[in-house]
Parts: structure tokens; sequence; C-alpha cells
């Protein structure tokens, strides 16, 4: 269930983006290794250290199953957090806010935007594909 106060917040990612888009990319940019305390919270967002040798997503393989084969370290970020607070969006383990990125610079956020399903299907704009 995601909360009411998801419109609001991403209003005010939004009138911040325009006070200084540079910094706000950068933090929303920016990950930080976690505890798995953290990555099993059922509404954060978070992501493992990949591998460049191992390419697969032990986040999502946690999400859905429970259970992973092994387990890198875990980072977060902003809109993790973010994403967290808001809750998740009926049925998915997705969060209602996503980053749309430049097209011409994948480093720097356009703005922020409702996602009103999963990911996988379709949004209110569509979200910037996830590395």
């Amino acid at each position: 269930m995601v909360r009411a106060e998801t419109d609001s917040i991403i209003a005010f990612m939004n009138e911040l983006l325009e006070l200084d888009r540079d910094c706000l990319s950068a933090l929303v940019g920016y990950r930080v290794e976690c505890n798995q305390a953290l990555a099993d919270h059922p509404s954060v967002q978070v992501g493992p250290v990949i591998d460049k040798e191992n390419l697969y997503d032990v986040a999502l393989r946690r999400k859905l199953t429970g259970k992973a084969k092994k387990s890198p370290p875990m980072v977060c970020g902003l809109l993790g957090i973010l994403n967290g607070y808001c809750g998740v969006i009926d049925g998915t383990f997705c969060g209602p806010i996503a980053a749309v990125l430049d097209d011409s610079d994948k480093s720097k956020i356009v703005k922020f935007v409702r996602v009103e399903k999963s990911l996988s299907t379709s949004a209110t704009e569509t979200p910037p594909a996830r590395p």
C-alpha cells in the first residue's frame, strides 16, 4: 500500500531538483552499503553490489522467493529510503517514486514521477531502466 504523502514528496523532490539539479542527481545516484536488516525491510528498495563476473539480481530473487543462493553486499540510496517510507505498489515489490533520467546524460535527473504499476508493466510516465 502506498502512503498518501507520496505525491507531496514527489512535488518536494521536484522543487529541490529545480534549485540544484546537479546536487539532487548526485545524491540520488549515490549508494551506501547497508546491513542485512535494512536489506530485508519489506519496502525499502536496495540492490546488490554487482559482481561483473556474475551478473544477477540477488535483491529481486530475495524479494520474490525469500531466499538467495549467494548474498553479495547490498546497497541503498536516497530514493530507496523514500520509496521505503512511501510503501510498495500493491502486488509488487516496487516503490511508487521513480527518477526520469536525461536521455543525453543518464547521470542527470529530469524529474521525479509517481509509478502507478510495476516497472515491468506501465507507469504514469516511463521510468528509467534500472542499472
